[in-house]
């Protein structure tokens, strides 16, 4: 089974409550998403590194969407939190299995991961907000 982090998920619903035209902070976050500060200001540190999150101090200030929600894809936000999407880790770290030589499967992953990477770049956060209300 494919599986994407609880702390992915988590990184999906926090993007899903920031704005690109103003700044939410760590405290309304957790306030609106119920996640805990301390995991809301890890994602959002990673994924401001990322580029998806740009960040403002001070009063008035916190995080925002560095892009408009329509022009981020749900691939963007797993690869910035998980890595390349790959279902296993021949793919995304190629000579770390000791029978990758003679394995009759590999040769079939990059079908499902071109679908699963087809299926993350064909959603963004707009959709996600939008199909959700």
């Amino acid at each position: 089974m494919f599986k994407i982090s609880a702390l992915t998920d988590y990184g999906l619903v926090l993007i899903t409550h920031v704005e690109h035209d103003s700044y939410t902070s760590i405290g309304d976050l957790n306030r609106e998403t119920g996640l805990p500060t301390a995991t809301l200001a890890k994602l959002a540190n990673r994924m401001e590194k990322s580029g998806l999150l740009a960040s403002k101090e001070g009063r008035g200030g916190g995080y925002s969407l560095a892009r408009p929600r329509k022009d981020i894809t749900l691939r963007s936000v797993i690869e910035a939190l998980e890595g390349p999407i790959a279902p296993v880790k021949c793919i995304s770290h190629p000579g770390s299995c000791s029978v990758e030589g003679t394995c009759a499967v590999k040769p079939h992953w990059p079908g499902l991961t071109q679908s699963l990477v087809k299926w993350a770049e064909g959603y963004t956060v707009e959709d996600l907000v939008t199909q959700n209300r």
